[in-house]
């Protein structure tokens, strides 16, 4: 009875191995942290082109919930997901926030635009917005509209991310 059973006794393993497998899952973390921080640097927003720093401006996108009016006329509607680019520099970061605690100043920006691009939409006939002309006006208006109303917005852009005519 001096021999012992094999499954007893411990097997030695082989430290190279685990000294490979270690500097190779290293290795795989390191780059993986390294293609995250590339990409992520790369959609950080820079310097727009007016001067403005990157480190006092942000820039957002709000895609708006669907709009759906009827075109002047009685031609037929239109069916528009717009989303906006909206800048705001530092200071309007700080003003946001506090602004978004106040609900009710929300909603009454959020029904100026909605508004404002519901009127835009329903003065547009369906044979313009068939045409890239057309639509390049129409963002133009958009944007000078919004603008103008909604005193707090800095828009830097406005895409249209749906666009639906029904004649």
């Amino acid at each position: 009875m001096a021999a012992t059973a094999p499954s007893l006794i411990p097997k030695k393993k082989n430290s190279q191995s685990l000294l490979v497998v270690g500097v190779l899952l290293l290795a795989v973390a390191g780059a993986g942290f390294w293609f995250y921080r590339s990409k992520l640097t790369s959609l950080e927003p820079s310097a727009s082109t007016s001067g403005r720093p990157a480190e006092n401006s942000a820039v957002e996108a709000v895609t708006l919930d669907p709009f759906l009016a009827n075109l002047s006329g009685g031609e037929g509607y239109v069916k528009v997901t717009i989303t906006l680019s909206v800048h705001k520099t530092g200071s309007s970061v700080d003003v946001a926030k506090a602004k978004a605690a106040d609900a009710s100043a929300a909603l009454l920006q959020s029904a100026i635009v909605r508004d404002t691009i519901l009127g835009d939409l329903e003065t547009q006939s369906a044979a313009v917005l068939f045409t890239a002309e057309g639509k390049t006006a129409l963002k133009k208006t958009l944007k000078a509209d919004l603008t103008e109303k909604v005193p707090g917005l800095a828009l830097d852009n406005l895409y249209f991310t749906d666009f639906l005519v029904q004649q």
